[in-house]
């Protein structure tokens, strides 16, 4: 009798808590810039962290509620509260994956170079950095007569109204520059080291 019991208690909990976290969760995704910003790992992260203290809540007599109230709220108030650029892990990811695909440009001009940089990107951009920027290749001619011997490689954010201010742009000596305005960024802009 006893463990029907908790069985059904224990049943009732992780369906209430599933309830809310579900709700909880689909509400943050619903937010375009939430889905631009964030992963899906980030959702997963936070929705086992809501799931947990609520199932907990659910399951609890009232003095342990009363208990997990208390030492969440002391957790709170002894949590770090750090304020976070969520478009920095974004802009990190977009830097390397433009290093990688300058990197093969500079390759593929190495095995020819005869031919110069090729017409179009040997490695194309991952569905992450399309989604979040806009990713353009410029083969370039120093003489009109001669080989493309210069690349523009520019990522430029569409995303202003969601935090995801920089664009981005890298170029055939390997530097990539940077702007805070809504344009591709040139040489004549900010260099990363």
């Amino acid at each position: 009798m006893a463990a029907l019991q908790l069985g059904r208690k224990s049943a009732w909990a992780g369906l209430c808590a599933t309830a809310i976290t579900g709700v909880y969760i689909a509400e943050l995704h619903s937010g375009r810039c939430t889905r631009i910003l964030h992963t899906s790992g980030y959702f997963w992260a936070l929705g086992v962290a809501v799931w947990v203290p609520l199932f907990l809540l659910f399951w609890l007599p009232n003095r342990g509620r009363l208990l997990l109230l208390v030492s969440l709220f002391a957790a709170y108030l002894l949590f770090p509260h750090v304020y976070s650029i969520p478009a920095a892990p974004v802009e990190a990811r977009a830097i390397r994956e433009l290093r990688e695909m300058a990197g093969a440009l500079q390759m593929r001009r190495k095995q020819n170079p005869a031919a110069g940089y090729p017409l179009e990107l040997p490695q194309k951009p991952s569905g992450y950095l399309e989604e979040r920027f806009k990713v353009t290749y410029r083969p370039l001619r120093s003489r009109p007569d001669g080989v493309n011997d210069k690349f523009l490689l520019e990522a430029t954010s569409p995303w202003r109204k969601c935090g995801l201010y920089r664009s981005f742009t890298a170029t055939e000596n390997g530097r990539i520059y940077f702007t805070l305005e809504d344009r591709p960024a040139t040489e004549a802009d900010g260099c990363l080291e």
